[in-house]
């Protein structure tokens, strides 16, 4: 399944390309938003996953506004596995000299409609896992980074509450002299992504079923663990873009 997603975006490299340039006109090269949705069963509370909307939402705005690039897959025990980037979005830029402005608004409406369809469909499922597989999905996109070479800006955003669960990391168990060294370990087993040039928002850490939320020791030990894990990829999350909403996007 792994080389079907590999052979995949290998096509997708070409086409991202394409899509980046036709996004801009052939002027500067639009942003690529990579968001990623943790849909495992610790994020199925309604209020979560309408947080998480809303949080889309405006990120496919700023991105039609600005002519780019917004890719989209889940978050959940298997992401490399079970990626099918039912989210991807280019909005082409519109030259007054040869196009009609009420085609390029209807088209634009059209993208943002399929991929607003598309978050809810991902955001409607349930898949039953109890466990999340954060650092997977980080090397998730790392792909989709890949296949757009030629992109402006580019900004990952994670909808999730950031306790991943699985058979490598249980981070709800790390501490402050244990995040060193297990970062270390994934290092020396080639499971940390390269994200160099990407700036990183997080929306929904900490926040889990019923609204409520962890304690705050545990929401700050789980925060340095992903701070110094995105470090080492070469990724920028800063503090006020780690928290259960967005404050502002860019």
């Amino acid at each position: 399944m792994r080389s079907v997603v590999a052979a995949l975006l290998a096509v997708g490299a070409l086409t991202g390309c394409q899509a980046v340039r036709a996004a801009t006109g052939g002027g500067q090269p639009g942003p690529l938003v990579v968001v990623l949705f943790d849909v495992s069963r610790s994020t199925a509370d309604a209020d979560v996953r309408a947080r998480y909307l809303s949080t889309f939402e405006t990120v496919l705005d700023h991105v039609a506004a600005t002519h780019g690039t917004v890719v989209g897959d889940v978050i959940d025990d298997d992401p490399l596995a079970h990626s099918s980037f039912p989210i991807s979005a280019t909005f082409d830029a519109c030259d007054p000299l040869t196009d009609n402005r009420l085609a390029c608004d209807a088209a634009d409406a059209r993208t943002r409609a399929e991929a607003v369809a598309a978050a809810r469909g991902i955001l409607a499922r349930d898949l039953g896992a109890a466990g999340t597989d954060i650092h997977d999905g980080l090397l998730l996109a790392q792909r989709v980074f890949d296949a757009y070479p030629e992109a402006g800006s580019r900004s990952l955003v994670l909808l999730s509450d950031m306790v991943e669960r699985s058979a490598r990391l249980n981070v709800a168990r790390v501490d402050d002299a244990t995040i060193a060294p297990t970062i270390d370990g994934f290092a020396a087993d080639g499971l940390i992504p390269d994200l160099r040039g990407v700036e990183v928002y997080v929306v929904g850490a900490g926040v889990s079923q019923g609204g409520a939320g962890m304690p705050a020791d545990r929401f700050l030990t789980i925060e340095r663990f992903w701070q110094a894990y995105l470090s080492r990829s070469g990724a920028d999350l800063l503090p006020e873009r780690y928290g259960a909403a967005l404050v502002r996007f860019p």
